[in-house]
């Protein structure tokens, strides 16, 4: 019995602790928590509560409490607040990578029956153009989490107009170096392979927003 408390003091708050990160690792992504882990969250804080009430060290009953505290600190109160700053900005979603949102534009993009618009709003969401305008009428768009949305923007543009948009990028970078947001409308006219692209403003959405990246630093920020 005391070799299973030895183990039980140390093992089960460890996995315990080991779902609250995998679990905080989804959330910080944006991503719904697997269910299993907050099963096995629950059977590994379940045992370290019984362990620490029935003859084992009394820290653990504390340790299990702040676990499941943490976890339901991370499952319930982190994705409200979110919600509603969510909310408040525009109902801008968000995404993890780049690299998600980057494939997920270019199919968009190659299905499209019509134009589509590729750019950045006024508050750093990339447009999404997959999906309908909001209600209010501004244009639906999404966050990301890690990169810059300006080169996400030009990648999708060089992926689809190759060596064509080098011109269009550099124009593109001249009017975020003086602040003036821009967005490509970029489309295929019926029988042709080649893709049809110009600039327009978005209205509303003018300026262009301060980002930390090194190739689309407005002329006026700091170094």
């Amino acid at each position: 019995m005391d070799v299973v408390m030895a183990l039980g003091s140390f093992c089960l708050p460890a996995l315990a602790a080991w779902d609250v990160l995998r679990i905080a690792g989804s959330v910080s992504r944006s991503e719904v928590p697997r269910f299993g882990s907050s099963v096995s969250l629950g059977i590994w804080s379940g045992g370290t509560l019984y362990v620490g009430s029935h003859g084992g060290p009394a820290f653990l009953v504390p340790v299990a409490c702040v676990l499941l505290g943490a976890a339901a600190l991370l499952l319930v109160v982190v994705p409200v607040v979110r919600a509603l700053r969510t909310r408040a900005s525009g109902r801008a979603m968000r995404t993890g990578t780049a690299v998600r949102l980057f494939r997920r534009i270019i199919a968009t993009t190659y299905t499209a029956s019509g134009s589509v618009m590729l750019g950045v709003t006024a508050d750093g969401g990339v447009i999404l153009p997959d999906k309908p305008p909001l209600e209010d009428g501004a244009p639906p768009r999404v966050r990301l989490t890690e990169g810059c949305p300006y080169c996400l923007v030009e990648d999708v543009l060089a992926h689809l107009l190759e060596l064509d948009a080098a011109p269009f990028i550099r124009a593109y970078r001249h009017h975020v170096a003086s602040g003036e947001n821009r967005v490509f409308v970029v489309g295929r006219v019926d029988g042709t392979p080649g893709w049809t692209t110009g600039m327009a403003a978005l209205a509303g959405h003018e300026v262009a927003p301060a980002v930390p990246c090194r190739h689309h630093r407005s002329a006026a920020a700091p170094d």
